[in-house]
């Protein structure tokens, strides 16, 4: 297990693979397992790189110090630890926001980007989709859970998968509540749709058809429009988490061609 100490935390991470690196960001409530499909794919050929952002997974954190910042500042730190001067980020939610922040703060440390079912700011529908989200995590991860999976899962997936949504429950009760709770508050205070103008790096955007809630269509469109070189796309009988086994194969075809354009 490698861990970086930081002042205010421990980040754990694992490195897979040789070549350009390629760094993937996990989303809200998620860990670096989130990506263990895309990984064993892009590992022949690419540096993978892939973290516990702070208070998720094996990564600690003191109280009190999540925010926007932080996240990105924690992988800067780590990418100076292992000497990467540049590469790709792959982000998920709450990763494609720490990818946007790190854009933006860090601009030469980044080649390209990836941005999965991401925004660039809380609107106000946004803001009370994650308030009501919040209340049913104040009862307890297992009402969070509940809440979140017909948010991120088609209602097909979860008909035909009982074991795995009861697996998913059992693993979502180890995780860090009080993290998760900061991260949302954290995620309140995003708004950097006025810096989007500035990326000049490739984007690759890619959201769920069906995603209403948790990364609308227009906010992806938004980003689309804003970020000079970018593309977008989306994927039919999808909502929030795009990277659902039917959707594999396409995902990874989909950034193997950016990666190489």
């Amino acid at each position: 297990m490698s861990i970086l100490k930081l002042e205010d935390c421990n980040l754990h991470y694992q490195i897979k693979g040789k070549g350009p690196t390629l760094v993937f960001l996990h989303g809200l409530s998620d860990d670096l397992r989130f990506w263990g499909k895309l990984v064993e794919l892009f590992e022949n050929e690419y540096t993978v790189l892939t973290v516990d952002l702070r208070g998720h997974g094996k990564s600690t954190t003191k109280n009190g110090t999540i925010n926007n910042k932080k996240f990105s500042q924690d992988i800067y730190q780590l990418l100076n630890h292992l000497n990467i001067k540049k590469a790709t980020f792959i982000g998920f939610s709450l990763g494609g926001t720490v990818t946007l922040n790190y854009i933006i703060d860090y601009p030469e440390m980044v080649e390209k980007a990836v941005l999965m079912s991401t925004f660039g700011r809380i609107s106000d529908d946004l803001k009370y989709v994650h308030k009501d989200i919040y209340k049913k995590l104040e009862k307890g991860l297992g009402e969070f859970y509940n809440a979140m999976i017909p948010l991120v899962l088609p209602e097909d997936l979860i008909n035909d998968n009982p074991e795995l949504i009861d697996k998913g429950y059992q693993n979502c009760l180890k995780k860090n509540q009080e993290a998760i709770k900061e991260t949302i508050q954290a995620y309140y205070q995003l708004d950097i749709e006025n810096h989007l103008k500035n990326i000049k790096q490739p984007v690759l955007i890619i959201g769920g058809r069906d995603d209403k809630l948790l990364s609308p269509y227009k906010m992806m469109i938004r980003m689309f429009e804003e970020i000079e070189d970018s593309r977008i796309l989306f994927l039919k009988d999808t909502k929030h988490n795009i990277l659902i086994h039917r959707n594999i194969k396409k995902v990874y075809n989909l950034i193997n061609s950016f990666l190489k354009e």
